[in-house]
This record gives structure tokens, sequence and C-alpha cells, in this order.
């Protein structure tokens, strides 16, 4: 028999996985989407039993009667059910906080507005390689839910975004990390500081905290205190310190005074994948893993699908697809990557942010912009003057575009600074499209 009923609002992979969750603990599950009815093959099946089904919304007396409602992510807290529930006094909470009360395991926890599944990715291979059972997951790959529903790992690697930390209460990371922060989310979150108060939840109660000591708005985080260590691109000032210092061959990675690898044997993109493993090295660094390990996880680290991406290169042309770039601070950040001219494609769901910081980085750096999207015309108005811009219809036509205005030498880039939802399923399905119409070129 049930010992208890819940809510569940939104229906996406974290939502399947809290009602699968739920309903293995015995307990009665109003499963509830506001779209009019499932995707194709989005059912799982068996529906598991004890799950109530509704599509198109659920009416007010639903949640008369539940413990708690169980908000997906992206679920925003303006929605009617949530405010519902509040005036219940119905507890509101998301899948991360039911896992951290059900599961007592070391937890390392990673935010920022970019580079978070890339730090995530490599610091799960490191506990890997140094002999540790380790799963990551919430934001990154599998939700926390279905997690909790395998064999327990010795830690868990946790991503978590803005959305989920507005609704963790109960967290105790055993390593805490907030990897940077620009605008990002405007359209969810009030404001920017609203954002960053959001992000600095990953610090309450933490054991260690870890900051970049290069962003402002990470050192001067409400919990963040003085942190346990830092990183950053610019030389460590102390034995709890890492980043870059000049070695005799060339800059090295390097925790205060020691030399730990040279940058040269770190692969990807110089600066971007530096910082990445600086900042798994400061992460890991009290977990006493075999300094080998760690190392060479570094070494071996191709980075993300989608994520300064190397697609190939026509006629002297190099492609590289980095879709992930989904806000202004990513983009800018890739397009500072390069030091070869750069053809860049940009435009999608702009997501409230202000593009003026990213027209005064991008219009010195790049030869031209083809711009898609609902945000292209804004972008195109920041950019207007200060270097060739187009608007153009799609993708595919932005590719076309961008390879006739390159020159050998030259490197067409996709960073967008944008969501993909008004062309797109996600960033994933746009980088798959930007790598098709490259393979569509005439390699004649």
């Amino acid at each position: 028999m049930a010992r208890g009923q819940d809510l569940v609002l939104g229906l996406g992979r974290s939502g399947w996985a809290s009602v699968e969750w739920l309903t293995a603990q015995g307990r009665h599950v109003i499963a509830v989407d506001d779209r009019p009815g499932p995707a194709p093959g989005e059912l799982p099946t068996p529906l598991p039993a004890g799950v109530t089904l509704i599509w198109g919304g659920a009416t007010p007396e639903k949640l008369v009667g539940c413990g708690r409602l169980v908000a997906a992510p992206g679920v925003p807290g303006t929605h009617p059910k949530i405010c519902q529930a509040c005036r219940l006094g119905i507890e509101v909470v998301g899948d991360v906080e039911l896992f951290v009360r059900a599961i007592k395991r070391p937890i390392l926890a990673i935010t920022g507005t970019n580079g978070k599944s890339s730090v995530a990715t490599l610091v799960a291979d490191m506990l890997e390689r140094a002999g540790h059972r380790v799963r990551a997951g919430a934001n990154l790959g599998t939700p926390a839910l279905k997690l909790a529903l395998e064999p327990l790992a010795d830690c868990y690697v946790f991503e978590l975004s803005s959305f989920q930390l507005e609704r963790i209460h109960s967290l105790r990371a055993r390593a805490a990390v907030v990897l940077n922060v620009s605008q990002d989310h405007l359209d969810r979150h009030p404001s920017l500081e609203d954002y960053v108060r959001a992000k600095a939840r990953i610090y309450r109660n933490a054991a260690i905290r870890v900051a970049n000591r290069d962003d402002p708005l990470v050192m001067s985080m409400t919990g963040l205190g003085r942190p346990d260590w830092t990183f950053g691109f610019t030389p460590p000032g102390s034995d709890r310190a890492f980043g870059i210092r000049s070695g005799r061959s060339g800059p090295v990675l390097a925790r205060g005074r020691k030399t730990l690898l040279p940058l040269a044997e770190v692969p990807g993109t110089r600066r971007i994948a530096a910082l990445n493993a600086l900042a798994a090295l400061a992460l890991t660094a009290d977990l006493g893993l075999d300094p080998e390990a760690v190392l060479e996880a570094i070494r071996a680290f191709r980075g993300l699908p989608h994520r300064l991406e190397f697609v190939g290169t026509l006629r002297g042309v190099r492609f590289v697809d980095d879709s992930k770039a989904t806000n202004v601070g990513s983009a800018v950040a890739s397009v500072e990557s390069f030091d070869d001219p750069v053809v860049l494609i940009a435009g999608g769901v702009g997501k409230g942010q202000d593009f003026r910081p990213w027209a005064d980085a991008v219009a010195p750096k790049v030869r031209s912009v083809f711009l898609i999207g609902d945000s292209a015309a804004t972008m195109a108005d920041r950019l207007r003057g200060r270097c060739p811009v187009e608007t153009v219809r799609d993708l595919g036509e932005a590719v076309q575009r961008a390879f006739r205005a390159a020159s050998a030498g030259d490197l067409v880039l996709l960073a967008p600074a944008c969501a993909s939802f008004d062309q797109f399923q996600d960033y994933a399905e746009r980088g798959r499209v930007f790598q098709q119409a490259f393979r569509e070129l005439d390699h004649g």
C-alpha cells in the first residue's frame, strides 16, 4: 500500500526519474505536464504502478492531499501549481534534494555559467583512474534520482544548474566549486544578482569550498567566505592555489611553486582546457588521489561533443563546433580562444541577455558574423558598423555563407551565445546540423 502521495510537475528526464524513484519508495504519484501529450516514445513502458498521469496541466484539487510537489528544474517558481503549493504549505523540492536526503555518500558539486559539464566529466575520470567507484549526473547525463536506483557509488559528481540549486536545501557537498559567473537565464531569474545568489547556494554547508579567484562575482559570493582552494589562469600565490606559471620550456600548470604538468600536454583549446583542468585539480586536491592518475586523466581528456569540437578542414578553412556556448560569456570565451581570424555563426534564443558585452568582445576579433534565429536582429544591431554582419535564414545557409566569406587559415566557428529552442530540440541537435552542413559543402 502506498505510504503517501506526491505530485511531480514536469515530465522531462528528471521528472520521469522522480516518478520512478518515488513509486519505488511506495509513494503514489500524480505525474503532471503542461504539454497536451507525450512525444513519440516518451512514455516509459510499462508505466510504474501507482502513477496517475495528467497531460495539459492539473486542476487545483489534484494538489490537495499531496505531501510534496517535486518540480523539474525547468519549471519556474512562478508556475501556478508551485504558487498553489506554497499557499497550501506543501513542500516544493527538486530531484537533487530528494537524492541528497536519501543517499548519504560524498558529493562533489560543480556549478558555473560555463564549463560545468567538462569539469564534471574530467573530475569523474580522475576519481575512476584513482580507483574509486564514481557516478556523475544531475544536470549532466543521468538524473540524480535515476542514480539513486542504481548500486551505491563511493562518491558522486554532480553538475548543478541554477534552477536545481534553487530547490536544494540539504546538500552538504564534500567539495563545491563555482567555476565562473556571467549573464545567463535572465529570462528565468529576475536579475543577475538573483542568478548569482542561486549559484552561491552550492557553498552552503560545503566541507571544502573552491573558487575561481579571477572572477570577482564568484569571489564576492555570500557564503563563500575565504575559499579553501582557488584556481585561475594567473600564477598561484600560495600552496592552496592552482594556476599557470612560466616554466623552463613554456607555461605549466602549477600548485603554488610546484610544477604539475606542461600546458602543452593539456589537450584542447589552450585557455579553456587549462582552466577546466585547474578547477578539477582544486576540487579534488583534498581527496588524497594518486597524483599520476589525476595528471593522466588531464592528458587523456578530449573534451565533450559540441564543446569546441574540431569538425574538419576544407581548403585551408577549419570548422569548430561550440554549439554548447549557449550564453554570452561562453561565446566570448570561445571566440577569444583562437588567434586565427574567425568567421562567426551565432544567434538563437537570447534568454534576456544583454548582447552589448558580446558585441564589444566579438567585433575586434572576427572577420565577419552570420546570425540566425530569434535574436539575430538584436545581435546585428549591436554589431552594425563595427564588423561585417549578415542575418541569414538558417544554420545551413550560415555555414555556406561563412565558408564563402572565409579565406585559407581562417576558422568558421559556431558559438551561438544563445539557446537553441527556436530552431532545434537542443544544442546537440544544433551542433549535429552544423557538422552535417560542413560535410555537405563542396569538397571538390
